[in-house]
């Protein structure tokens, strides 16, 4: 369940009761994006210099693809993390809601 807990606090909670991961994903999913970015730029100029002209015309051709791709399967996997802490969320409103089936 969310917790009015700041992050940094949720970092040093040893019993792992306040998740930091759904607050940090906003912040992950940006640094990634960002870095795939530099790292598809990075790509071509090497590819230009190295290779030659014809080589880096299919470098920026294509890394608008891959890059697309790389996002796309970043979003996702962010996306099944989210879900998860949300199952935990829904599981422990469940279980307090839930009365114990007494036995007679």
């Amino acid at each position: 369940m969310q917790r009015n807990v700041s992050t940094f606090w949720a970092l040093l909670d040893t019993s792992f009761s306040d998740f930091v991961t759904e607050s940090l994903i906003k912040v992950l999913y940006i640094i990634s994006i960002a870095l795939a970015v530099v790292a598809a730029v990075i790509g071509i100029v090497i590819i230009f210099v190295n290779y030659g002209v014809a080589e880096g015309i299919g470098a920026i051709i294509l890394s608008p693809i891959v890059l697309f791709s790389y996002i796309l399967l970043v979003r996702v996997v962010f996306e099944l993390f989210i879900v998860v802490f949300k199952i935990a969320d829904y599981l422990e409103i469940i279980a307090e809601n839930t009365k114990p089936i007494s036995k007679e």
